[in-house]
């Protein structure tokens, strides 16, 4: 690796750092590929936290220092390595208290941290409209997944109107209802609307179909398919090198929206027959829990890129492929063993192409020199992050 001369150390000196870096990084799990973690300092943004079975907690970070290698760093060594903002210390200290990096866990604890006001008074904003979002979601996805367990198993004799629990009579009316479909599963009626209220918190990110209103996962698949169709019709535009970044984007965009759309409609499905969906409750609900949890991991990621090319001026040609050099640098690929065979070789291709591509963009617009010593740094608490307590 060759290094920025700095601190009278010749630029032509070549040092190997003891933190772990990938060359061709195609992870097998989505585990190993990391949540991304909304961190606010510039090198750390769009970091990956992933847990190692032997050492624990490790943020993955892409093209540390002008490269483009992806680092992988204890977790507990972050603040030792990096000069981060408060808020990230807080974030950090909120994630390493939680049982597990998620995507879902991950988004929770950065809600939490920015409601604060560490991010700026925008950021508080933005993260309390998040949680009551949320809520909403939450809130609306359990009323129609009720209403639809309703005219379902009634044979659409039986429904439940939003305005039936605003009165005394309407509710009363609405418990008469749950108590004649709770009994075909010999449920009582408070532990049938426990199921589907079990349900509507599962499945309240992509919500149900039919509901009037798009819930936060669905919008995002709508918003990665335009984000597709929006930067290949750039790349036709463009007769530059960046061209060629922007249709890789475009394809792993492609690929990964068809690949949560065809979860978002196993999940769907399940509401399609609730009455079967209810009589084995027990497996459905572990079914769709993991297919909201790899939907969730799918996406992991795709928000910044979105929001990064939404907010470009494509009148900026520099701009525009600065932005899209960064997004190369950013973009999630569906780790191997979470695709099926005929799409791994899809997949694999994809890899190694955007891989191709990073090394000859860093080649064209970033040095290729790393920092002497933040590498020195990155060594010394590699090894120290890798200590077992008590030894």
């Amino acid at each position: 690796m060759t290094v920025a001369a700095r601190g009278g150390i010749p630029a032509s000196m070549t040092v190997t750092s003891s933190a772990q870096k990938h060359d061709d990084f195609w992870p097998n799990t989505f585990e190993e590929r990391g949540a991304v973690v909304p961190f606010t300092t510039p090198v750390l943004a769009f970091s990956r936290l992933r847990h190692e079975e032997e050492h624990g907690l490790e943020l993955l970070v892409p093209g540390l220092a002008g490269g483009r290698d992806t680092y992988v760093i204890p977790w507990r060594s972050v603040p030792s390595v990096f000069v981060m903002t408060v808020h990230d210390r807080a974030l950090r200290e909120e994630i390493e208290y939680r049982p597990a990096a998620t995507p879902d866990g991950i988004r929770d604890a950065s809600i939490k941290v920015e409601s604060t006001g560490l991010a700026g008074p925008a950021s508080a904003r933005a993260a309390k409209q998040a949680a009551n979002d949320d809520d909403n979601d939450r809130l609306l996805t359990n009323f129609f997944l009720v209403s639809e367990a309703v005219r379902q198993l009634s044979g659409g004799k039986l429904k439940v109107s939003p305005a039936d629990l605003t009165t005394d009579a309407g509710r009363t009316r609405t418990k008469l209802i749950l108590s004649r479909v709770a009994a075909l599963f010999q449920l009582t009626p408070d532990d049938f609307y426990a199921r589907l209220e079990d349900w509507a918190g599962m499945v309240a990110p992509v919500g149900i179909p039919g509901l009037n209103y798009t819930c936060r996962l669905r919008q995002l698949m709508a918003d990665l398919a335009a984000y597709a169709d929006s930067i290949e019709a750039w790349s036709e535009r463009d007769v530059t090198d960046a061209a060629d970044s922007a249709r890789i984007c475009a394809r792993i965009a492609e690929e990964t929206c068809g690949t949560a759309r065809n979860l978002a409609a196993g999940i769907d499905r399940y509401s399609a027959n609730i009455r079967e969906t209810l009589s084995h409750w027990a497996p459905s609900s572990s079914r769709i829990r993991a297919l909201m949890d790899k939907l969730a991991w799918t996406l992991d990621g795709w928000g910044p890129v979105v929001t990064m090319w939404r907010d470009v001026d494509q009148g900026d040609r520099e701009a525009t492929q600065d932005s899209i050099a960064e997004m190369l640098r950013l973009m999630p690929v569906m780790p191997r063993r979470e695709v099926g065979s005929r799409a791994r070789k899809t997949w694999g291709d994809l890899s190694h192409a955007l891989y191709r591509t990073r090394v000859r963009a860093s080649e064209d617009w970033l040095s290729g020199k790393v920092d002497f010593e933040l590498v020195l740094r990155l060594e010394k608490f590699k090894a120290a992050g890798h200590e077992r307590p008590g030894r």
